[in-house]
């Protein structure tokens, strides 16, 4: 899984009732926590979140559930941004990215040529998810 939030929300739960819960990022020690848990500021890249659960009487799971994910928090740049004359428009990318581009600002309409020639102020009519 990939997240987009540097303090992404995870949410489990165990087959007795009344079950408590225990988290580890990262291989550090087990820490109590809640049946819906959000994680203070990650680092963007590879993270592995293990949960155990305790039950009513104490008894521990001895074999933790694991889940893998990465944080990237990071937009791709846009460089090289430009209109061909056969009014083509081409960029590159600083990583994988889908772009979509919204050529409506507000509730007036932009020319693509009046795009490619702002195209510093071109991100804020990008939008993108990384695959």
């Amino acid at each position: 899984d990939l997240s987009r939030q540097a303090a992404p929300s995870f949410r489990f739960s165990a087959t007795k009732q009344g079950s408590t819960f225990e988290c580890s990022l990262d291989r550090a020690p087990f820490g109590v926590c809640e049946a819906v848990h959000t994680l203070r500021a990650v680092k963007d890249g590879a993270h592995v979140l293990r949960v155990r659960a305790r039950d009513t009487f104490g008894a521990l799971d001895l074999s933790p559930a694991e889940h893998a994910f990465s944080v990237d928090t990071v937009a791709p740049r846009i460089a090289r941004g430009r209109l061909s004359a056969s009014k083509r428009l081409s960029y590159r990318l600083s990583e994988r990215a889908t772009v979509r581009i919204t050529l409506a600002h507000g509730k007036r309409s932009r020319s693509l040529s009046a795009v490619a020639r702002s195209m510093a102020g071109c991100t804020e009519l990008v939008r993108w998810t990384s695959h």
